[in-house]
């Protein structure tokens, strides 16, 4: 689905280097923010909600719905709504964020909620890594939490396609890929 994809190359690898170059904590949280908004945004069916939605008990960076699409996507059945969390920092995002992120997910009802951690997500080597509670939480509820790591940031870069990136992450965890095709 190359055609449900587009983005201003120039614009994106200057919002890219903004996340690089952030530094203060406010700065890295506006940045990740807004290059993760500029992708969603880039995809035609997709619309933004809300930034930093305060809930009575938490906050959700970014708020997205589907708005449908004339073609079968991968948002057909995970709903309309998904939330967007994003991590600049320095290490892997942990298992307890991890963890407090699907727990946003489950208040709300909501099926997917991606993690935009250039640094991605602790692995499978730590007893309660992260990775193992994106796995429990598609087994035992049904969520999808991919991660949008440093690696696909610059494929993005490179012209690669956004929503088949997503596509694939997210089937990913559907179907336990031992490795990437």
């Amino acid at each position: 689905m190359k055609a449900v994809f587009f983005i201003d190359v120039e614009e994106y690898a200057a919002a890219l280097a903004k996340t690089k170059t952030a530094q203060t904590n406010d700065e890295k949280k506006q940045s990740l923010e807004g290059l993760a908004k500029l992708l969603f945004e880039g995809i035609a069916f997709l619309r933004f909600k809300y930034s930093n939605l305060r809930t009575a008990s938490a906050e959700i960076d970014l708020v997205f719905r589907y708005q449908g699409f004339k073609e079968t996507t991968v948002f057909d059945e995970l709903g309309s709504y998904f939330f967007v969390e994003c991590r600049n920092w320095k290490d892997p995002v942990g298992a307890k964020h991890v963890r407090d992120f699907i727990g946003k997910m489950q208040s709300s009802r909501v099926k997917l909620g991606v993690l935009v951690a250039p640094e991605g997500v602790t692995g499978e080597s730590d007893s309660a890594d992260a990775l193992r509670e994106i796995r429990k939480a598609y087994d035992k509820y049904g969520l999808f939490v991919p991660v949008i790591a440093e690696e696909h940031l610059e494929l993005i870069r490179k012209g690669e396609n956004f929503y088949e990136l997503l596509e694939y992450e997210i089937e990913s965890i559907r179907f336990d890929f031992a490795y990437k095709n």
